[in-house]
């Protein structure tokens, strides 16, 4: 990440140097004000990447919703994770073993949320399984 800031402020400064140059000081202070953007975008970046939920980011810099951050993620190339705070965050995620009623291992699913996607059975009804509150749930010990 700090490479591609170097980079930005290294074109910006060409840009300026150059003797054939000729910009507006409102030009000089987009370019400013853009790179000021491009830093505070790749710091969100980074706590994303340190586990922290788009939605969490969003609210930790003043934005009503994810969706303007994601939108700078998308406009600046970065990828990201849409994680819900209670199904895919990755400090919380357990993985999950899928049984067949007669006690017969199926296969290990790496949270909740895939296990629900793959089997189609409600997240709730999982956990409530998973957890002993019921016996099985969706037709499958888990």
């Amino acid at each position: 990440m700090e490479d591609i800031i170097k980079e930005i402020q290294e074109e910006i400064n060409q840009l300026m140097s150059s003797k054939y140059a000729k910009f507006s000081d409102k030009q000089l202070e987009n370019w400013a004000k853009n790179q000021t953007s491009i830093e505070k975008v790749l710091e969100m970046y980074q706590l994303h990447l340190s586990g922290m939920s788009v939605t969490q980011i969003a609210k930790n810099y003043g934005y009503k919703s994810s969706e303007k951050i994601t939108e700078k993620f998308d406009r600046h190339g970065l990828k990201y994770e849409k994680m819900n705070s209670r199904h895919g965050n990755p400090k919380t995620k357990k993985s999950i073993e899928q049984y067949s009623l007669d006690g017969k291992y199926i296969q290990t699913f790496e949270s909740l949320l895939k296990a629900s996607e793959s089997s189609n059975v409600k997240v709730c009804s999982i956990s409530l399984a998973a957890s002993g509150k019921t016996k099985t749930s969706g037709g499958f010990i888990w």
